[in-house]
């Protein structure tokens, strides 16, 4: 019996080992089945590793930015390279000429995003930078009227209150001489500003470190286990639809917006921010033109208009505002603003705080430029 057991046991073992290897094989065989991709068109290409092709260290030890140069630089005298993300190639174009093709003459081959969204399981992907085809020209053409220079200029007075409020905030411990951290404060300043511009909302982040807005923002961008095996399965599998964004984070916008919206239509309450603008799109299908604008400012807006790379692209989705879309829209404003300018101004004050000089010069030409304001 003893003997039996043992063989059957063996046998079951086999059984499993097998099984799993065939399983490791067919893995293997899927995530490698498409690295001769740029061999067969004779595009010189980066060796890929199986399971992560060239983008390996991305997810672990680099930058996009920083792995995508490491590819750039490989290839110095070619115009294009190929590299492959897990098992997708990607061609990185080098040459000056071809990025204006692909960006201006034939935009209209490349319009799509490789980046797919899931409406319903994640309300706040519907936005322009996952968006594909007819949809994505249709919410660009509708949005493109919010960032002229005329409409940007009318949320200046709300990025002054922000400005007004950091040197409030800054100018204790400047006195007491005391040692802050730098970009915590540029987090708060731009959450601040974002929250103002984007949503309508005073987020007094500088005052409370423990606001809403900061804390959400703090989930989004924080490089935890979860978010990072979030975005990753999202990118690697995205047939799952699983979603990248903590819940609590899009519920926290939507209820964010859908309050902001129903307080302002109940109220007739009109502000010079991004929301109003949204609002508009919802209500009107389309943002008016500003009466109080110059005509520098409307010749100036209209050249930007016209200058974006849409020939050739027909068939335009009629794209439907609603709060939770338009709560999309203001996520990204924010998500795109907030980290990256932080990001951006602390590194500028790095610069200034080791050299002197530079910061001397600058104080004396914002006090030469006030002067003649």
């Amino acid at each position: 019996k003893i003997k039996m057991i043992g063989m059957i046991f063996e046998s079951a073992i086999f059984n499993w080992l097998s099984i799993a290897a065939i399983i490791v094989y067919f893995i293997y065989r899927h995530s490698t089945s498409t690295f001769d991709y740029w061999k067969n068109r004779g595009i010189p290409y980066l060796k890929p590793t199986p399971g992560f092709g060239n983008t390996r260290k991305m997810f672990f030890k680099i930058s996009f930015a920083e792995q995508f140069k490491k590819f750039y630089d490989a290839f110095q005298d070619e115009p294009v390279c190929g590299v492959f993300q897990f098992r997708s190639p990607i061609l990185v174009v080098r040459d000056p000429d071809l990025i204006k093709l692909v960006m201006v003459k034939d935009f209209q081959h490349f319009q799509d995003r490789r980046v797919s969204f899931n409406e319903k399981k994640e309300p706040l992907s519907a936005h322009l930078l996952n968006m594909r085809g007819s949809q994505w020209r249709g919410l660009r053409a509708k949005l493109t009227p919010t960032f002229t220079s005329g409409k940007m200029k009318m949320m200046f007075s709300l990025m002054n209150e922000c400005a007004e409020e950091l040197k409030d905030f800054l100018i204790g411990p400047a006195s007491r001489n005391e040692t802050l951290e730098v970009k915590e404060i540029m987090s708060k300043f731009t959450t601040d500003i974002i929250g103002n511009c984007a949503f309508g909302i005073k987020c007094n982040s500088l005052k409370n470190p423990d606001s809403e807005f900061r804390t959400m923002g703090r989930k989004v961008v924080e490089p935890s286990l979860s978010n990072v095996v979030r975005r990753l399965l999202a990118l690697v599998v995205p047939i799952f639809g699983i979603r990248v964004l903590p819940w609590e984070v899009t519920q926290f916008f939507i209820s964010a917006v859908t309050e902001t919206i129903q307080y302002r239509e109940t109220h007739n309450v009109v502000r010079n921010d991004f929301m109003q603008l949204l609002i508009q799109l919802k209500n009107q299908g389309k943002i008016k033109d500003d009466d109080e604008n110059n005509t520098h400012d409307k010749q100036k807006d209209s050249a930007e208009k016209t200058s974006l790379p849409t020939n050739g692209i027909k068939n335009l989705e009629n794209i439907e505002f609603t709060d939770s879309r338009i709560a999309s829209q203001a996520f990204i404003f924010f998500l795109a603003g907030f980290e990256t300018s932080s990001t951006t101004l602390s590194f500028c004050l790095y610069e200034l705080a080791v050299n002197p000089d530079i910061q001397t010069k600058v104080r004396k030409e914002i006090k030469n430029y006030t002067y003649k304001a």
